[in-house]
């Protein structure tokens, strides 16, 4: 890129959104926040005999677990294994 090009930014506008009408603004985050809680008891509702198998068989792994992924499941293995082998005591824990 050679000096005094000019980069445009990005496309953020959320199409149909008027950044200047507080009840709109309100009413598409209500929205967005309603279809991931509908997403989320879409997914209780599947828990079952393969979640319980799956908790026990972590639990009771014996040694190491490995967990594997690239791009965004990488991520998230990285976070649950952060999270398996963090220990967080509570200031009411800590003497």
């Amino acid at each position: 890129m050679s000096a005094g090009t000019r980069v445009e930014a990005p496309e953020t506008d959320v199409p149909g959104l008027d950044d200047t009408d507080d009840a709109g603004i309100l009413a598409e985050g209500r929205r967005v926040l309603r279809l991931e809680a509908e997403g989320i008891a879409a997914v209780e509702r599947r828990l079952g005999a393969d979640f319980i198998a799956a908790v026990r068989l972590i639990r009771n792994a014996g040694g190491r677990v490995i967990v594997s992924g690239v791009g965004k499941s990488g991520l998230l293995g990285r976070r649950e294994c952060h999270r398996l082998t963090s220990k967080i005591f509570s200031p009411t824990e800590i003497q």
